[in-house]
């Protein structure tokens, strides 16, 4: 099985002689008639994650046989799709830095979207960023896989030089599911780390904001 396709097979019958063909469903749906001497039929260009409910049936001219057993048949699912809850512990604040504290946590919500081929999937986050006390910021970053992990950066404007207006930050995410924390492709535990870091600014001739960077574990399950 892949994320786009599914492979089905079955066994002839071990009574009477083969078939002339076999007719396969989906539910009450034909998909497909191929020969008495075919064993598999495979299902392509489904949507990840989505059910078939596979049975066939086999014919001897005028004769067919009743359905085999349904058999349930989910193509892959995403890493991550749909609105996941995110728990956020902060690992780091630059020295001098107001409003965090190491080690602070809150809950936001992501909303990811997912595009895969039949091999691999991207995943685009559609984050928010909420620190207890101020007001709710968003990014979206798109994640593509490598060495097990899901990795990203973009630009987002997350944090503030004092008073003045939001600065444009650079946000870069890293996410890895947990230890056993993968069911039939999705992932039902995950973990990662995201980085806020933030350019230097200049808000008047004397003053200014040092280039910073903040660091953040992140955790979740699956939607």
């Amino acid at each position: 099985m892949t994320y786009t396709s599914e492979v089905f097979t079955w066994s002839p019958s071990p009574q009477g002689p083969m078939p002339n063909r076999y007719t396969v469903y989906d539910g009450t749906s034909p998909l497909a008639t191929v020969t008495g001497t075919t064993d598999s039929y495979t299902l392509t260009g489904l949507k990840p994650g989505s059910s078939h409910q596979l049975t066939v049936t086999a014919q001897w001219e005028s004769a067919t046989s009743a359905p085999a057993t349904a058999l349930d048949a989910p193509a892959l699912y995403p890493p991550l799709d749909g609105s996941v809850p995110v728990n956020f512990t902060t690992v780091s604040v630059p020295s001098g830095s107001t409003g965090l504290s190491d080690g602070q946590h809150w809950t936001d919500a992501w909303q990811f979207t997912a595009s895969c081929s039949a091999s691999r999937c991207t995943m685009t986050d559609g984050g928010e960023f909420g620190p207890p006390g101020a007001g709710d910021r968003t990014f979206t970053v798109k994640l593509s896989p490598s060495g097990g992990r899901y990795s990203g950066s973009t630009s987002a404007q997350l944090t503030k030089c004092g008073s003045t207006s939001f600065v444009t930050d650079t946000v870069t995410l890293s996410l890895a599911p947990s230890s056993g924390g993968v069911s039939h492709g999705g992932w039902t535990a995950w973990r990662g780390i995201m980085a806020v870091s933030s350019p230097y600014v200049q808000v008047n001739s004397s003053t200014y904001c040092a280039q910073g960077s903040w660091q953040f574990t992140v955790s979740g399950t699956g939607p």
